[in-house]
């Protein structure tokens, strides 16, 4: 792809962020960017939506098979079980998916935001410990391998 198409193409979605941003402190709800007919033309707006959509849920995906094979490997086959057949593993691994889909549905039923702010703090502290390092290994030729540990001593 020739390099203008994608400075063009950078361009355009920059401009469509900021009158979403625009636009998203007006109304103060995404929704009514996205398909209320304000910013976006519904039909984008719908593309966009099925966007991060399929982005939420391929990451659920992954996280729910992850979780699920931990427990069934982990802790059935190696703690409880140690003789135990393919197929009892694998209904081990759906009733995995099962709990742990429930556990995540009533952990979701938090209107206070206290799992949103865990994960902010985490998500803070590591951009405290990380972000540093990051620019200096980038833009540092003296950088050595040594140099992260003072930023990762303190700890996030």
């Amino acid at each position: 792809m020739h390099p203008g198409t994608l400075v063009t193409f950078a361009i355009y979605l920059v401009a469509m962020l900021a009158v979403g941003v625009y636009f998203f402190r007006r109304t103060g709800t995404l929704e009514d960017y996205l398909l209320g007919g304000r910013g976006l033309n519904p039909w984008i707006g719908g593309v966009l939506l099925a966007a991060i959509l399929a982005a939420i849920m391929s990451t659920i995906d992954s996280q729910l098979l992850v979780s699920s094979s931990s427990v069934t490997e982990d802790l059935y086959a190696r703690l409880f079980r140690k003789t135990a057949s393919q197929a009892e593993l694998v209904w081990v691994g759906r009733c995995a998916v099962v709990v742990i889909t429930a556990v995540a549905a009533f952990i979701a039923l938090d209107r206070e935001g206290a799992v949103l702010g865990l994960v902010r703090y985490a998500w803070g502290g590591l951009g405290a410990s990380f972000g540093p390092v990051v620019v200096f290994t980038l833009f540092w030729r003296r950088t050595s391998m040594w140099a992260p540990w003072p930023a990762w001593s303190p700890g996030p």
